[in-house]
């Protein structure tokens, strides 16, 4: 329980850290989820093609509730309170996709409902029926951000074109395809250009590997953390990074996490994780202590996309994290009283 994220998620994470700290504080699992959580089932299909249901937490309730509860066990510290570190400053870039992009992306979009059509508003997102639309919508994430990993058969027709004049492949990369001119890889080598330019040296990450590999050779001594590096190799890099060796570090934001990257003060977010925690603790690499300057941290989003839609439930789980977690006043105290 003494973690600075105790809340990585959903509300969901803070049940079993409450059954260690105080036992009995909900009478069962089953009484936490139903006055905390809100669900829906999903179908999915198992060995042999047998199917179940699963269960799976979509939002929080009851938030001040949670909260009264946690306030009564909780004891903590955060980094703000204690350090006197530089501000974090966020800003958020909103652009629209290029058009060549936005035909491939409209393409997608389109295959994505042509194979839905037929299911009902009722059906199972996991569906076996939905399988193929399932993927084509999570690939709209990676073409608003210029990349895509692997053609669909079924739409391979008809977006090939399209993409033979506005795409090149990406070296180790098989039957993975880069954008170069797309809106969103046009914004970023231009910031870390600009970043560079003025003494600055740029940490970038992303949810997906696939297009740091090809950005990370298009500047000369970048380089890039990733789960394929042992322990050797990753301290090497950081260390690097750290003594001014390196002008931009790539980063896959999954594994940012138990280092520091104090050199840098701009955080540029490429792709975001599905965890508003996980991207919280890959901008404090920069944001730790030994850090002398105000961090900006840059996350740009392609409106009309699949990123609308994250940043939008990213900020709804933060929001719920936020609310359960925060400390009371004295009034609220007395209130409660």
């Amino acid at each position: 329980c003494l973690s600075g994220t105790p809340v990585r998620n959903t509300l969901e994470d803070l049940w079993t850290q409450v059954q260690v700290v105080r036992p009995g504080t909900w009478s069962s699992f089953h009484q936490f989820d139903k006055f905390h959580l809100v669900r829906s089932d999903i179908e999915v299909s198992g060995k042999g093609g047998r199917k179940h249901k699963v269960s799976v937490v979509r939002r929080a309730k009851n938030r001040d509730q949670l909260n009264a509860v946690i306030n009564t066990l909780q004891v903590r510290r955060k980094k703000e309170d204690v350090l006197d570190l530089p501000p974090k400053i966020f800003t958020h870039p909103e652009f629209d996709l290029d058009p060549p992009t936005a035909k491939i992306y409209k393409a997608m979009r389109d295959f994505a409902l042509m194979e839905i059509a037929e299911l009902g508003p009722d059906t199972p997102i996991f569906h076996p029926q939905a399988k193929s639309a399932l993927e084509a919508t999570l690939r709209l994430e990676q073409i608003a951000q210029g990349f895509l990993g692997g053609i669909p058969e079924q739409y391979l027709e008809k977006v090939t074109p399209l993409v033979a004049k506005s795409a090149c492949s990406i070296p180790g990369r098989p039957g993975h395809l880069m954008f170069p001119n797309s809106a969103k890889v046009a914004w970023l080598s231009e910031t870390i250009d600009t970043v560079i330019g003025q003494g600055g040296r740029p940490v970038i990450f992303s949810r997906f590997n696939t297009p740091l590999f090809w950005l990370k050779e298009q500047w000369d001594g970048a380089e890039m953390l990733h789960g394929g590096l042992n322990m050797n190799q990753r301290d090497d890099v950081i260390d690097r990074f750290q003594k001014n060796g390196i002008p931009v570090l790539f980063c896959q934001v999954k594994i940012a996490e138990g280092f520091n990257l104090t050199a840098s003060q701009d955080v540029i977010f490429y792709g975001r994780d599905w965890s508003p925690a996980i991207n919280a603790q890959a901008a404090d690499r920069c944001h730790r202590i030994g850090q002398t300057g105000t961090v900006n941290v840059q996350v740009p989003i392609v409106v009309g996309t699949f990123e609308t839609y994250l940043h939008k439930k990213l900020a709804a789980k933060d929001a719920d994290a936020q609310q359960a977690l925060r400390s009371i006043t004295i009034g609220e105290l007395r209130n409660a009283l």
